[in-house]
């Protein structure tokens, strides 16, 4: 998050439980690490901006803080859905994860809202332009035009699977399978 302080995520491998997860902090630029209570951390990605602080997808719940992961909290978002990232823009958070898993909330995540999409889509990216607009990646890229709750298919230049995206300036690159990289002029 800056030159001192950072975090890490996974999953467990010690633990018998094979979707164990683990996260650690550090305040000294890597020098110690403190073990986190993981709180469904390791399934996701993180989410950090200045403005936002940090967030974390898990089953069910966002995992957000506020101080750069010093202290957490847990806001209940979904009974079901494994989410694997977040973007965040202002109160808008979009959530979306596999097997067609999409959750948006207005609200900064006090009230929470599905948006499913077909089960056989799997979505492992979400990148958030402001509060209106948004992008999801995976096995297929999808589009929002009003804060998460509907959804139209992008149309690609070429077939691949889409591992991560990213809003730079007036623009949302996509990157995925085969090296692939893409990316749309934001209008």
């Amino acid at each position: 998050f800056d030159p001192l302080t950072g975090l890490v995520t996974g999953l467990d491998r010690t633990d018998a439980n094979p979707f164990a997860s683990m996260a650690y902090r550090t305040a000294d630029g890597g020098k110690t690490w403190k073990k986190l209570d993981p709180m469904g951390m390791g399934f996701s990605e993180v989410f950090y901006s200045p403005e936002t602080g940090v967030a974390f997808p898990a089953i069910g719940q966002l995992i957000r803080s506020s101080d750069l992961g010093k202290t957490w909290r847990q806001l209940q978002a979904f009974d079901k859905g494994l989410a694997r990232d977040v973007g965040i823009a202002g109160n808008t958070i979009i959530m979306a994860g596999p097997n067609g898993f999409v959750g948006y909330s207005s609200d900064g995540g006090t009230t929470w809202s599905n948006a499913p999409q077909a089960g056989d889509r799997h979505f492992y990216a979400v990148a958030t332009v402001d509060a209106r607009t948004a992008f999801i990646g995976g096995t297929v890229m999808m589009y929002s035009a009003d804060g998460g709750q509907n959804w139209t298919d992008e149309l690609l230049p070429r077939s691949f699977v889409v591992f991560d995206l990213v809003v730079v300036g007036q623009r949302v690159y996509a990157v995925g399978t085969d090296g692939a990289m893409i990316y749309k002029d934001l209008e």
